[in-house]
């Protein structure tokens, strides 16, 4: 009775650990780090990772639940392996291998967590755990309202120089809380579908409110189009067409009050349309073509074993100087810039992984589609709208920001992929 009742606690410390690693993260920061959000975020997200791995293992293996051979079956498994294969390669490829190194700890810890989760957990607990995503959440959209009304700051830095960027909350910048906000505005309307309590719908409903008013103050525009995109999506899937025209209305309606109501956004919105019809078309997209431009020089440069993972900040400076000589016109900053990374994760990867990524990457989708359409296809339609949604917004973030390379976004991310994985798996058992 004893080991069955250290095996029943052991297998319970998995999710525990996840608990800890969803609600717990987001709030974690360090004046002493060289960068006070990011970093303890990334290294807690590591360590609580590491764990939910073990005991999850565990807990696997306490029930007889692993099958080696068919486990490189796994769609999980198919996906990831080439992308591990070709990051990997670059240890021997690249130049820059103390880049190379530091960026394969945190790709093996991210994937390997990524395969556990899909193939330990139980669709059910993954879904408790995604709708916990909403208390954070709202606790960080909270501390950004009161800091864009001026009522509470926790954080004064120097170097804020506009209502925007000091729009940190806990999370450390506008662009980490709009990308982090966008899974769990999606979340919350799915929950409130779900929910079957009136007691529990005005929570959720001031949950979205705060969440998306929020998300809309952080003036992260392709965060914000990743929301509209994703809510879109979602209600196409799972509602009438007049009711779905009516979502179309109050969308329109919301963010129509939010220009003429928040002036920073309105005056954001103003620049931006300037400089479109000025034909700048880099100033729009602020300065994001150059990036862009630097991770096509590196992948022409380096098309067959790309700069190597993680190398693509050391490399920036080459390409940078390299693109001048060749009379590339760069975006007109203040000061000086230099882009750690491409401002757009897919480009980032060609970069980094060249042709092999390429085809890494698409092999990756293909799999992740075809897991997606089996539950689809399983008659699972909420909770597979709610997939393809989230699926469709964190793409369109991933394609114009870097959500992946910041822990906070990431780590929800990989297990809402899970999800669906897990999903897959469970419906095919």
């Amino acid at each position: 009775m004893r080991g069955e009742a250290i095996k029943v606690w052991v297998s319970k410390l998995g999710p525990m650990t996840l608990w800890l690693l969803f609600l717990f993260v987001p709030f974690a920061f360090s004046t002493a780090a060289r960068e006070n959000f990011r970093l303890p975020k990334l290294f807690l997200s590591e360590c609580l990772g590491v764990a939910s791995i073990i005991f999850l293992v565990w807990r696997l293996r306490t029930i007889n639940r692993i099958d080696w051979k068919g486990f490189f079956r796994q769609p999980v498994v198919l996906a990831v392996l080439p992308m591990l294969v070709v990051a990997t390669s670059g240890l021997l490829t690249s130049v820059h291998t103390a880049h190379v190194k530091g960026g394969l700890v945190s790709l093996w810890i991210g994937l390997a967590c990524l395969v556990t989760w899909s193939l330990a957990l139980k669709v059910d607990e993954i879904r408790d755990l995604l709708d916990g995503l909403i208390v954070p959440a709202t606790m960080l959209a909270f501390v950004a309202i009161l800091q864009f009304h001026g009522i509470f700051n926790p954080f004064e830095f120097e170097t804020q120089v506009s209502e925007r960027i000091g729009l940190t909350s806990f999370a450390g910048g506008a662009f980490d809380l709009a990308a982090y906000l966008v899974l769990p505005c999606l979340l919350v309307q799915a929950s409130l579908r779900r929910q079957q309590e009136y007691r529990w719908r005005l929570p959720m409903l001031v949950a979205a409110g705060m969440s998306i008013y929020a998300l809309i103050l952080t003036q992260t525009l392709t965060a914000i189009a990743a929301f509209i995109l994703g809510t879109l999506v979602l209600w196409l899937l799972l509602l009438p067409r007049r009711r779905f025209l009516a979502v179309v209305a109050g969308l329109v309606l919301v963010l129509g009050l939010a220009t003429l109501l928040i002036e920073p956004l309105r005056v954001r919105l103003d620049n931006k349309l300037q400089s479109l019809e000025h034909g700048n078309i880099n100033r729009v997209m602020s300065g994001r073509l150059d990036g862009w431009r630097a991770a096509v020089w590196m992948f022409e440069t380096h098309p067959w074993t790309g700069v190597g993972h993680g190398a693509y900040r050391a490399e920036f400076g080459h390409a940078k100087h390299a693109m001048r000589n060749a009379g590339v016109e760069f975006h007109r900053w203040p000061k000086t810039v230099y882009f750690v990374n491409a401002h757009s994760d897919p480009l980032e990867a060609v970069a980094e992984w060249g042709i092999p990524g390429i085809a890494a990457i698409l092999w990756g989708l293909f799999i992740l589609g075809w897991t997606l359409r089996k539950v689809f296809a399983t008659g699972a339609s909420d909770d597979a709208a709610v997939m393809l949604a989230g699926l469709v917004a964190l793409i369109l973030l991933a394609a114009t920001n870097f959500p992946l390379r910041i822990a906070l976004v990431a780590y929800p991310v990989l297990f809402f992929v899970s999800w669906i994985f897990a999903a897959q798996r469970e419906r095919a058992a």
